[in-house]
């Protein structure tokens, strides 16, 4: 599941191509690996809930 600030809409996997996505650091091997062939997303990691949800309304990545 992907939240995103201005309710974008992910149809496909490759629709997350060029995005910085918010995930939490206990997190990162598992969404790298689902998401290794979208080429061109990045990963922006945050240690609890409360900062990734800052980030996304700071608007430090596209979605979480």
């Amino acid at each position: 599941m992907a939240v995103a600030k201005n309710k974008q809409k992910i149809n496909t996997i490759d629709d997350l191509e060029g995005m910085t996505l918010g995930i939490m650091h206990s997190d990162s091997s598992i969404v790298s690996y689902f998401l290794k062939n979208v080429s061109d997303v990045k990963y922006k990691t945050y240690a609890t809930k409360a900062d990734l949800f800052k980030g996304l309304t700071n608007n430090e990545v596209n979605m979480l």
